[in-house]
């Protein structure tokens, strides 16, 4: 079954679905959703498979499908750290409102909707509209900025999902990479995450994004789950 997503067909002027590939789901089912999507007045549909389906993964391979992500979720259990907080503030973020579409531009360099030909020209922009949503709407629970010199340089924000803590959105800008930054953010996020009694600290990344991926292994995050993310457009041979 396709359901329809309003947001991204909203945002994206495209009219966008997604099948969910629940307990049980097999080839034959996705054949079967497939042929429905032909049928159909959809312009694109997204799919996540678990690596564990290997004949779903080894078939979308062979059709050539648009593997949008790599999709990585890690996991670490939290401690209590005693952090200083001299560079990082969580409140006020209208004050360095100028500073927060660069933030989004390099939290984005390797999303499934920046890697997508039709979705690159606006990915920058839903990147923007994430994050304000999380500082100025309570998408999130929590933030935290990094600032130097009165500029904020890097972003953490926090959000529950299905009685989970995730990390939402995390980025340094570039020229303030690899001073230590990124770990102070992690250990601010870890940190409130013990404090509001959550034993378990979740953060989903694409394997593509390195940089990030080493930076949570070298904090002690472990792999928990890893699965393929597909965008299909209707021109594409099925």
């Amino acid at each position: 079954m396709i359901k329809s997503l309003k947001f991204d067909s909203d945002f994206f002027k495209y009219r966008i679905g997604k099948i969910d590939l629940g307990s049980g789901y097999g080839l034959m089912n996705l054949a079967k959703d497939l042929k429905t999507f032909q049928k159909s007045n959809f312009d694109c549909i997204y799919f996540e498979v678990p690596s564990k389906m290997t004949l779903i993964n080894d078939y979308c391979k062979k059709k050539e499908f648009l593997l949008a992500c790599r999709k990585i979720v890690l996991i670490k259990n939290t401690t209590n750290k005693q952090i200083l907080q001299q560079n990082i503030v969580s409140s006020s973020p209208r004050k360095y409102i100028s500073d927060f579409p660069d933030i989004a531009k390099s939290i984005l360099s390797e999303s499934r909707f920046n890697k997508d030909p039709r979705f690159k020209k606006k990915a920058c922009k839903l990147y923007e509209l994430w994050v304000k949503k999380s500082l100025y709407d309570n998408y999130c629970q929590k933030y935290f900025i990094s600032v130097k010199h009165n500029k904020a340089i890097g972003l953490i924000t926090l959000k529950i999902r299905n009685n989970n803590l995730f990390i939402d959105l995390f980025g340094i800008l570039p020229d303030f990479r690899r001073q230590g930054l990124g770990k102070e953010l992690l250990n601010m996020a870890e940190s409130w995450a013990w404090s509001n009694r959550f034993k378990q600290l979740f953060v989903t990344t694409a394997n593509e994004n390195k940089i990030a991926f080493k930076t949570y292994i070298s904090q002690g995050y472990k792999l928990y789950q890893e699965s393929f993310i597909y965008h299909i457009w209707r021109n594409h041979e099925i």
